[in-house]
């Protein structure tokens, strides 16, 4: 049983473990900027502004929402109050104590994310991503077609790389947030 996370309702939710593991491993990949973007909110301009927290804070909300990370949603959804209203200190008194409980959440994540990988199968190891799949991924990208997209990177994520896993992450996160000029540059650069 998870503490931070409703796993259950996640899937039940998402009606299939894949779907949800892979919104929760997005979730993993996307927030811990996010959380280094809280920890600078400051009055005298040098760090984010409570309007700028209250934007990040909102996203966080619902992407914790999503994963059924209730604790961390409800928390959120205060401070995105406080945040509107206005009132800083009580944003800057809880803001460490939240980004504490989405670091907890983040090590629930990453414990359930490797048992699971663990769980399933073992990944082949090869030497770095097919430079073929890369090139079909940068024409899916210039094509904004995301189903092909997600296939690719699926087939990308269904190897472990001496070299190459870091891109393959990479991919799957702007690919996630359909970043698709993104893909495009730092593919073409490659192949």
């Amino acid at each position: 049983m998870h503490k931070n996370i409703d796993v259950e309702s996640g899937i039940k939710r998402f009606d299939n473990e894949n779907t949800y593991l892979k919104v929760v491993h997005a979730f993993s990949i996307h927030t811990p900027p996010l959380l280094e973007k809280l920890r600078t909110l400051s009055k005298d301009g040098k760090g984010i502004s409570l309007a700028e927290y209250g934007v990040i804070i909102h996203g966080i909300k619902g992407s914790s929402r999503g994963i059924f990370a209730n604790g961390a949603a409800i928390k959120a959804e205060e401070l995105e109050i406080a945040a509107k209203d206005g009132d800083f200190e009580y944003v800057i008194t809880h803001n460490n104590s939240f980004i504490n409980l989405v670091e907890l959440l983040m090590q629930e994540i990453q414990e359930l994310l490797q048992k699971t990988d663990a769980g399933i199968k073992e990944k082949k190891q090869v030497s770095a991503p097919d430079p073929g799949l890369l090139f079909e991924l940068l024409e899916a990208a210039k094509q904004f077609k995301p189903e092909q997209l997600e296939k690719i990177i699926d087939e990308l994520e269904s190897y472990n790389y001496d070299s190459g896993n870091e891109l393959v992450a990479w991919l799957h996160s702007q690919a996630t947030n359909l970043e698709y000029n993104a893909i495009q540059e730092r593919l073409a650069a490659i192949i």
